[in-house]
């Protein structure tokens, strides 16, 4: 989890510029679907883990939860490779290079 860390850098920069009487923009994107997956913002991803996409999210495996009831002893192999490569250093790189400051990082 390097890229979280990275993020706290990127913010705790911004405050310190902030208080030290400079001017301080936050420049911010949101890394949806990284910690708390969301089939909407990546349905092919969520597809190949084993996902489903459906009309009625409770008759199918459309959510975290209902992952992790269908597929009990694969879950933390598979989510825990998808939260090693849906966002990386790379990502990090390429977000401080375009003048991203904050990051927000949903987590539940």
């Amino acid at each position: 989890m390097r890229p979280i860390l990275a993020g706290l850098v990127l913010s705790s920069t911004l405050i310190t510029s902030a208080w030290a009487g400079q001017p301080a923009h936050i420049y911010g994107v949101n890394l949806g679907s990284w910690l708390v997956l969301e089939p909407w913002m990546l349905p092919q991803a969520w597809l190949d883990m084993g996902g489903q996409l459906c009309e009625v999210c409770s008759t199918c495996i459309a959510s975290e939860s209902a992952f992790a009831k269908a597929y009990p002893d694969t879950v933390d192999t598979i989510f825990a490779k998808h939260w090693d490569i849906w966002f990386t250093q790379d990502d990090v790189n390429t977000l401080k290079a375009a003048g991203i400051n904050t990051v927000r990082v949903p987590v539940s």
